[in-house]
Protein backbone atom coordinates (compact mmCIF):
# COMPACT_ATOMS: atom_id res chain seq x y z
CA UNK A 1 0.00 0.00 0.00
CA UNK A 2 1.13 3.52 -0.54
CA UNK A 3 2.28 5.09 2.68
CA UNK A 4 0.05 8.16 2.27
CA UNK A 5 -3.03 5.94 1.77
CA UNK A 6 -2.18 3.98 4.92
CA UNK A 7 -1.56 7.14 6.96
CA UNK A 8 -4.77 8.78 5.71
CA UNK A 9 -6.86 5.75 6.66
CA UNK A 10 -5.33 5.49 10.12
CA UNK A 11 -5.83 9.20 10.85
CA UNK A 12 -9.48 9.39 9.74
CA UNK A 13 -12.69 7.80 10.93
CA UNK A 14 -11.52 4.37 9.73
CA UNK A 15 -9.86 3.95 13.13
CA UNK A 16 -7.49 1.24 14.25
CA UNK A 17 -9.68 -1.81 13.49
CA UNK A 18 -9.05 -1.96 9.75
CA UNK A 19 -6.84 -3.82 7.33
CA UNK A 20 -5.69 -2.88 3.85
CA UNK A 21 -6.09 -4.98 0.71
CA UNK A 22 -4.71 -4.37 -2.77
CA UNK A 23 -6.29 -6.38 -5.59
CA UNK A 24 -4.34 -6.87 -8.82
CA UNK A 25 -4.78 -9.10 -11.86
CA UNK A 26 -3.01 -10.10 -15.03
CA UNK A 27 -4.45 -9.00 -17.32
CA UNK A 28 -5.67 -5.90 -15.50
CA UNK A 29 -9.26 -4.69 -15.65
CA UNK A 30 -10.89 -7.72 -14.01
CA UNK A 31 -14.03 -7.21 -11.93
CA UNK A 32 -13.49 -7.16 -8.16
CA UNK A 33 -16.16 -8.54 -5.85
CA UNK A 34 -15.77 -8.20 -2.09
CA UNK A 35 -18.40 -9.87 0.07
CA UNK A 36 -20.72 -10.16 -2.98
CA UNK A 37 -20.51 -6.44 -3.79
CA UNK A 38 -18.93 -5.24 -7.05
CA UNK A 39 -16.09 -2.86 -6.16
CA UNK A 40 -14.87 -1.95 -9.64
CA UNK A 41 -11.92 -3.24 -11.63
CA UNK A 42 -8.32 -4.10 -10.90
CA UNK A 43 -5.96 -2.63 -9.81
CA UNK A 44 -7.44 -1.10 -6.64
CA UNK A 45 -6.73 -0.65 -2.92
CA UNK A 46 -9.33 -1.05 -0.19
CA UNK A 47 -9.70 -0.35 3.52
CA UNK A 48 -11.74 -3.16 5.08
CA UNK A 49 -12.93 -3.89 8.58
CA UNK A 50 -11.09 -6.60 10.45
CA UNK A 51 -12.52 -10.09 10.13
CA UNK A 52 -13.28 -12.46 7.27
CA UNK A 53 -13.92 -11.23 3.73
CA UNK A 54 -14.45 -13.05 0.43
CA UNK A 55 -12.58 -11.52 -2.52
CA UNK A 56 -13.37 -12.66 -6.05
CA UNK A 57 -11.63 -11.48 -9.21
CA UNK A 58 -13.42 -12.31 -12.47
CA UNK A 59 -12.76 -11.69 -16.17
CA UNK A 60 -12.63 -13.71 -19.38
CA UNK A 61 -10.18 -16.57 -18.80
CA UNK A 62 -9.69 -15.45 -15.19
CA UNK A 63 -11.49 -16.39 -12.02
CA UNK A 64 -10.09 -16.57 -8.53
CA UNK A 65 -11.67 -16.72 -5.12
CA UNK A 66 -9.89 -15.88 -1.87
CA UNK A 67 -11.06 -15.91 1.71
CA UNK A 68 -9.13 -13.33 3.73
CA UNK A 69 -8.98 -12.97 7.47
CA UNK A 70 -7.83 -9.44 8.23
CA UNK A 71 -6.34 -8.36 11.51
CA UNK A 72 -5.86 -4.71 12.47
CA UNK A 73 -3.12 -3.07 10.37
CA UNK A 74 -2.77 -6.03 7.98
CA UNK A 75 -1.61 -5.10 4.48
CA UNK A 76 -2.48 -7.90 2.06
CA UNK A 77 -2.35 -8.27 -1.71
CA UNK A 78 -4.65 -10.48 -3.74
CA UNK A 79 -2.96 -11.27 -7.06
CA UNK A 80 -4.68 -13.29 -9.77
CA UNK A 81 -3.57 -14.17 -13.26
CA UNK A 82 -5.28 -15.85 -16.17
CA UNK A 83 -4.36 -17.34 -19.49
CA UNK A 84 -3.51 -14.91 -22.27
CA UNK A 85 -6.15 -14.52 -24.96
CA UNK A 86 -5.49 -16.61 -28.09
CA UNK A 87 -4.03 -14.80 -31.12
CA UNK A 88 -6.41 -13.88 -33.90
Amino acid sequence: MSESFYDFAKETAFGPEVGFVKVVSTPSGADIWIDDINKGRTTKEFVLSTGTHIVEVVAARLSCHRELVLAADDELEVACSGEPAPDG
